[in-house]
Parts: C-alpha cells; sequence; structure tokens
C-alpha cells in the first residue's frame, strides 16, 4: 500500500507486485505537487484499468482528503480496511481522515495504532504533531515534532511541520533552521509557512501529515 509523501521521499516504494503503469506514477507525480484535481483523474483512468489496486485506492482516498471531499475518501478507507487493517499507510490515513474531520481523538487512536507496530514511525510521530497544533497543545507538537525529524531529517513535510510548532513556541532560531530545511528540500507550499510566521494566518493550521507517498 502507498506511503504517504515522506515515504517516497526515502526512496521506498511499495508496489506490491500489483501491475502500475504511467496513469499511477503520472497521479502520484500530481499529487506530490499539490495538483489533486489532476491527480484525481489521473488515479481514476489508472482505477478504470486496475479497480481492485490498493495502492491506486489510497492514493485517490488521500487525493479526495486533500480536496476535502471527505464523504467521498471514506468508503474508499473503508474497503481498504476490510481488506488490510494492519497495513500502517492505512492507519496514517483513517488518522487524517478523522483529524480533517474535526474528532482528534480517533485521529490519535489510529496514529497510535502505527507506533504499536513500529514506535520509530517517523510519519506517526509527524501526524501526531499535526494533532497536537490543531488543539493548541504547542509543547507536546514540538516533542513529537523532534522525535519526527531525528528519524526523517531529510523530510520537507516534517521539517515545515515542526517549523510550525517551533513558531508557536517562540522558538525562533529552530524555526527559521527548519524552514530552511523546508525550502531546500523544495517543500510544496513555502508560501503557508510565511502567511503563518508573518501573522497573515492567525489561527494554528492543521498541518498536512508526512505521509503520502508518492514513488
Amino acid at each position: 500500500m502507498i506511503p504517504h509523501q515522506a515515504y517516497a521521499n526515502n526512496g521506498l516504494a511499495s508496489l506490491f507486485a500489483s501491475k502500475i503503469d504511467e496513469n499511477y506514477f503520472e497521479a502520484m507525480d500530481l499529487y506530490k505537487r499539490g495538483q489533486y484535481t489532476r491527480a484525481l483523474r489521473k488515479v481514476n483512468r489508472f482505477l478504470d484499468d486496475y479497480p481492485g489496486n490498493e495502492d491506486g485506492i489510497l492514493l485517490k482516498a488521500w487525493a479526495l482528503m486533500k480536496m476535502d471531499e471527505l464523504d467521498e475518501a471514506k468508503p474508499l478507507l473503508d474497503t481498504l480496511l476490510a481488506q488490510n487493517p494492519e497495513s500502517p499507510e492505512l492507519q496514517i490515513a483513517l488518522g487524517s481522515y478523522y483529524r480533517k474531520s474535526g474528532e482528534a481523538q480517533k485521529s490519535l487512536e489510529h496514529y497510535q495504532k502505527v507506533l504499536d507496530l513500529n514506535p520509530d514511525d517517523p510519519h506517526a510521530l509527524n501526524s501526531i504533531l499535526t494533532v497536537a497544533l490543531a488543539s493548541g497543545e504547542v509543547e507536546k507538537a514540538v516533542f513529537f515534532g523532534k522525535r519526527a525529524y531525528q528519524l526523517d531529517p531529510q523530510n520537507p513535510i516534517i521539517n515545515a511541520n515542526l517549523a510550525i510548532a517551533y513558531h508557536y513556541a517562540e522558538d525562533f532560531v529552530n524555526r527559521d533552521i527548519h524552514r530552511k530545511n523546508a525550502r531546500d528540500l523544495k517543500y510544496h507550499d513555502m508560501k503557508k509557512l510565511s502567511d503563518i510566521f508573518s501573522g497573515r494566518v492567525s489561527a494554528i493550521p492543521q498541518t498536512e501529515s508526512a505521509k503520502i507517498s508518492a514513488q
């Protein structure tokens, strides 16, 4: 099953032994660049050919969640849950679904399932950071963000989220270190960071999960 973006940045690929064609890779590339509507069109073409492909279904669910089409994403996640309930990638996706739905406790339960399988999963740690930020628990966000960064220092999303956590902790030296890291690693939404740090965005945002992947 697809790992989220952080896995991709490590060069890992989980292709399940399934047939993957050009539409899949193009969809993933569009997703990485934040072009979620176009990614959805491409992954739908892929699923027309391979309707049961779990990688494709998960990528479609992530694209829908990025577009705030939560009602359309949930049945896809439920289908995958019935097929592969122990998948950490799916648990991350479910955690992100419940976070976006405003159900923080359910979100944390799914992230915790990933940590139960692997306490050193940086993507689950980063996802807990996002829930803590959304809840205003800044110290907790910094704690989990630092752990995620130690495990995956080259991930642009983890660096961006940790920069946001440090910003709200008023640790501007570390904020700027991780903002620079995110920029150097080609984080796709540097404008968001600038808006947060300049005060144009006043509320703690629900920062994105580090996990969908992209081969």
